[in-house]
């Protein structure tokens, strides 16, 4: 608030610095509510399942740290990828493994937002368990795991010294995945106004009191919800907006796996000086460089995937 004030040129670093942490919430919201929904309350196979998730994510992720490797490599000579990757096995390994946030320190080693796939894969893991609790024992059940999350990362958190970050793992985020499982097993999206009330409260105490604090991220998720169904019939009749959310949602894992890289070629530029129009310009540039790369990975993955598959169906007659 005090930088708003005094440096109001700076509203867009300082929203998105300060609140743009909140799509995390939104994010693992819409994986819950889009898987519980897809599976129209049947109860997914288990093995299937998991097969499924991690063939839409793996192989993109491959992908992704080829495209590391080569930006930090670039350095050091014609072989500066494989001594990158040389360097960093032990870290390459845990982020490869879906571990990392696991062990103590590596969470946000190498790439930053790379935390989330070992926290994706892990709420895989955990979601057939989630998605039949309120078939089999009620709706009250999402909110008992819901509460127990809060105080859990909680004590975690404050007292017991585990040395990893609580909310990059699924523990953290107990509140939006039951969430998410509870309102797509509804038929509308609606929230009480006193919820949102009490929200909005929540979001404000949190950034003032510590302990309220770890309501504030399920807070931020109820707010963003009943923005986004007050906005919803405005931005349904903007043509040129829906485009260019269909646009970046097609690509949105590969920009997940590449922006935050990417983006530490332009910070030390943002970083050498005082204008917040430029940081602004490199933010566009980065945001660009990111489609571009992305785009790139996506069309590498089709033609990889298109060469398996072909490859395959010729094998099978002649196996045959």
């Amino acid at each position: 608030l005090n930088g708003l004030v005094h440096t109001p040129e700076a509203i867009p670093r300082l929203t998105a610095s300060f609140l743009g942490h909140y799509g995390v919430q939104l994010f693992v919201f819409l994986s819950a509510y889009g898987l519980t929904k897809s599976f129209h309350r049947a109860v997914p196979v288990y093995g299937h399942f998991l097969r499924g998730r991690l063939d839409r994510v793996y192989f993109t992720f491959l992908l992704a740290l080829v495209a590391w490797a080569v930006t930090k490599g670039a350095a050091f000579g014609l072989l500066g990828p494989l001594k990158v990757l040389y360097w960093n096995w032990e870290a390459l390994a845990l982020k490869v493994l879906l571990v990392a946030n696991l062990v103590p320190g590596q969470a946000l080693a190498l790439v930053g937002p790379w935390w989330f796939l070992p926290f994706v894969f892990q709420f895989y893991l955990l979601f057939p368990l989630l998605y039949r609790l309120p078939t089999t024992y009620g709706d009250w059940t999402l909110i008992g795991v819901a509460a127990a999350g809060v105080v859990a990362s909680f004590v975690v958190n404050e007292h017991i010294n585990v040395g990893i970050l609580v909310f990059a793992t699924p523990l953290g985020h107990l509140p939006e995945i039951c969430l998410g499982v509870w309102m797509a097993r509804r038929e509308t999206m609606r929230l009480p106004r006193a919820v949102v009330f009490l929200a909005a409260v929540g979001l404000v105490l949190g950034n003032y009191e510590r302990h309220v604090w770890y309501l504030s991220h399920l807070s931020a998720l109820i707010l963003m919800l009943a923005a986004w169904r007050w906005a919803r019939p405005v931005i349904r009749q903007q043509r040129e907006v829906n485009s260019v959310f269909a646009f970046l949602g097609g690509i949105s894992m590969q920009l997940f796996l590449v922006n935050g890289f990417l983006r530490d070629l332009l910070l030390p530029w943002a970083r050498s000086g005082d204008s917040e129009l430029r940081a602004l310009g490199l933010s566009v540039l980065s945001l660009g460089l990111s489609v571009c790369v992305a785009l790139a990975i996506r069309w590498a993955e089709a033609i990889v995937r298109r060469w398996v598959t072909d490859r395959v169906s010729r094998e099978g007659p002649t196996r045959a």
